[in-house]
């Protein structure tokens, strides 16, 4: 299945993997996140830059695992803007934890 839209400036999308709303089932919650409270959470986070806010989620549901995931979880976060011009400095530090999570992606 293919779904095509399109989007706007100012526009946002946010992807989520199933262990996002099954993080805390049998722990804190019964039957997990339901879509509603992810969709509440996000919302209340909307002011961040989107590596910021899969960054909150993802220690969100680290936090309902108990720091034991049962699922993987995966989250993606689009927001539309305009292109900027950035400078940066690259950084590299030695690798202390098999933790993967992926820095935010700028397309212009």
């Amino acid at each position: 299945m293919v779904s095509k839209f399109n989007l706007q400036q100012g526009d946002e999308m946010y992807l989520c993997s199933d262990g996002v709303v099954h993080a805390g089932v049998g722990r804190y919650l019964s039957f997990g996140w339901k879509w509603d409270d992810v969709a509440s959470f996000l919302i209340g986070q909307q002011s961040l830059a989107a590596f910021n806010l899969c960054n909150r989620l993802l220690d969100a549901c680290n936090d309902l695992y108990e720091n034991t995931p049962d699922d993987d979880t995966t989250v993606i976060a689009v927001k539309i803007r305009r292109p900027q011009t950035f400078m940066f400095s690259l950084v590299l530090l030695p690798i202390t934890s098999w933790t993967v999570r992926l820095s935010s992606i700028s397309i212009n």
